[in-house]
């Protein structure tokens, strides 16, 4: 059997609750998830799901899934672990925690490809799609990305900074 790709969900919950993610509120109010599914997963049982991986030909870990990997505080050694095995790290994220201090530690952890899941041409659009339960945050994205961009330069980071 061969492995080239892995979704590795390394954390269940979100801050955001889009209109089409599992993650939102479904018609009658109630949490898209059961909360057993909003979990962390430790930093343990995440290498060895990626070592067991990794003797199948592992190439790519994505970080993701339905949950927002960047609420785990941790994210940075989840990288580096992924690194470790010599495989790529990709994060597909609303991108409201990836500033500042973190993002740079992601970024120095190996991180090779990250999407800020960013929809929406202006800021209208965007609060009509991406919905945090304190209100938009399409600016804040915006510098967040740029910030991403300069700092991924600036270190010269492989990382890919896409949306």
């Amino acid at each position: 059997m061969k492995i080239d790709r892995a979704v590795i969900e390394i954390n269940g919950g979100c801050n955001y609750s889009c209109q089409m993610c599992p993650q939102a509120k479904d018609a009658n109010g109630k949490p898209g998830r059961h909360k057993d599914f909003l979990k962390k997963m430790s930093l343990e049982d995440f290498e060895k799901n990626v070592a067991d991986c990794a003797k199948h030909g592992l190439r790519v870990v994505n970080l993701d899934g339905s949950g927002e990997a960047t609420l785990n505080r941790n994210l940075p050694e989840y990288i580096k672990i992924v690194t470790k095995y010599g495989c790529e790290s990709v994060i597909f994220s609303n991108g409201f925690n990836m500033s500042g201090q973190f993002m740079r530690d992601c970024v120095d952890a190996g991180l090779d490809f990250y999407r800020f899941s960013f929809i929406g041409s202006d800021e209208q659009d965007y609060s009509k799609w991406m919905y945090n339960a304190v209100g938009g945050h399409y600016a804040q994205i915006r510098r967040n990305i740029e910030e991403m961009v300069a700092y991924v330069k600036e270190s010269g980071s492989d990382c890919v900074v896409s949306t």
